[in-house]
Formats: structure tokens, C-alpha cells, sequence
């Protein structure tokens, strides 16, 4: 009951539009009620803007200074490191699981998903095929530009840096620049 009350406290302040004088003040508060929820844990100093819709159920672990933009989609099991950010209008399907490591940017509406569907039986109705979760792997220092989708069971490596509009479909290697669909390396980060 009380997380339910928490969570409607929550719903009612990510509704409101931060403005130029409380919007530092209004993203703090929102983390703080977050906090407050069993499944929940927001570290000190980590900000959270308007209109982010996370579900109740959603176990959610945000590091220090780290700040979560408008628009943004949180469901299943997420955790963000220190200093990282969400970008606006991304959406994060962390019911296989998502780790996000620290100094990390998810750029503008990106799509990960920690899960998915066997598809290959072919006696058997696709809508009601078996789902597969598999969780996905994002370490530090990594850059997602904008409208990047990662699929279920990716681990992308430390220093890495995904180029708009590319699906990640396999794991990376440290310290490499991807593109493309399906991601090719392009080059390394010297």
C-alpha cells in the first residue's frame, strides 16, 4: 500500500512541467519520492525530468549525479550508473534486465530490449510463441547517439560508441566506434 501511494505521489509530480527557476529543485524531488519505494533506489544528487514513466514494479537503481530526461520509458529491472544519462523520449525494456555502467549517455529515442520472442517453430503461433529474456550490458564511458536500438542479450563494452540510427544486434569490443544496421566497427578510439 504504502509503495502504491509513493508511486501515485510520484505519477503526480512527473507530471508537472519543470520550469527555468524549480526545475533543479522539482528533478531532485521526484528521485527523493522515488527513493522512498521498496524497489527503488536513487543515489544522492541524481535528477529525474518530466513526463518519465516508470512502472510500479519496476526495480530501478540510479547512481550519483546521474540524470534520467523527459519522456523517458522505464520498465522491468534497470540499473544506471554514476554520472550517466538517459536522453529524452528513450524507452528501456529491462524486464530481461539492463545494466548501464557509469559516465554513460543513452541518447534520444533509443530502444533497448531485454527481450524477445521464439519466433522459429513454425507450429506454433507466433503470438504465442515462448518469450526469451536475456539481459543486456552497457559499460562505462559508452555513447549512444540518438534512435540506436540494442536488442535482448548484447553486452556492449566499455568506451564504446554506437553512431545514429544503428541496431546492435552482437556484442562489442572496447574502445571501438560502431555504425549501421547491423552495427560494423568503423573505428577505434585512440
Amino acid at each position: 500500500m504504502k509503495n502504491r501511494i509513493l508511486h501515485l505521489c510520484y505519477l503526480f509530480l512527473a507530471k508537472i512541467p519543470d520550469t527555468y527557476f524549480f526545475d533543479k529543485y522539482l528533478q531532485l524531488l521526484r528521485g527523493e519520492v522515488l527513493n522512498l519505494q521498496t524497489n527503488k533506489h536513487i543515489e544522492k544528487g541524481s535528477k529525474i525530468s518530466t513526463n518519465v514513466k516508470i512502472w510500479s514494479s519496476t526495480k530501478l537503481k540510479v547512481g550519483k549525479y546521474s540524470f534520467i530526461k523527459d519522456n523517458v520509458i522505464l520498465n522491468g529491472d534497470i540499473t544506471l550508473g554514476n554520472y550517466s544519462q538517459i536522453l529524452s523520449s528513450t524507452f528501456i525494456d529491462g524486464t530481461g534486465k539492463v545494466v548501464i555502467g557509469s559516465y554513460t549517455q543513452i541518447g534520444r529515442e533509443n530502444h533497448i530490449y531485454s527481450h524477445n520472442h521464439d519466433i522459429y517453430n513454425k507450429n506454433q503461433k507466433m503470438i504465442y510463441s515462448k518469450e526469451i529474456f536475456k539481459p543486456v550490458f552497457i559499460g562505462d564511458d559508452v555513447m549512444l547517439f540518438s534512435r540506436v536500438s540494442v536488442m535482448a542479450g548484447v553486452k556492449i563494452e566499455d568506451g564504446t560508441a554506437i553512431a545514429h540510427g544503428s541496431i546492435v544486434t552482437k556484442d562489442t569490443d572496447k574502445n571501438y566506434i560502431y555504425a549501421g544496421n547491423p552495427i560494423k566497427k568503423i573505428g577505434e578510439r585512440k
